[in-house]
């Protein structure tokens, strides 16, 4: 009911930012869908895992800053350690497997 009240240029520049978090929350949930299957098929330490872990945070980041979520910020910067652990883990993984 407030948007009714907004100039064209408002609502059009609200739409977009509707629509931009819309397909970034589908882009994420596509991403989170990547990565239980790869656990589902035990695989954990990988550098696949870590690229997803890697470009969910980022996109939640962004998602963070267009929806003004400080909750949402933290989550990701969360996100953002887990993937550094998973690059650790990613790594041991690689020189544990290497090793005959």
């Amino acid at each position: 009911s407030q948007i009714t009240t907004w100039a064209l240029g408002g609502k059009i520049i609200a739409m977009v930012a509707f629509a931009a978090c819309a397909v970034l929350r589908l882009w994420i949930l596509r991403i989170v869908q990547r990565l239980f299957a790869n656990f589902t098929k035990d695989i954990v330490f990988d550098s696949k895992n870590v690229r997803l872990l890697s470009a969910m945070s980022m996109l939640l980041i962004i998602s963070s800053i267009i929806n003004w979520s400080f909750g949402m910020l933290m989550v990701s910067l969360l996100l953002l350690i887990l993937c550094e652990i998973f690059k650790k883990g990613s790594t041991l993984q690689e020189e544990q497997d290497l090793t005959v």
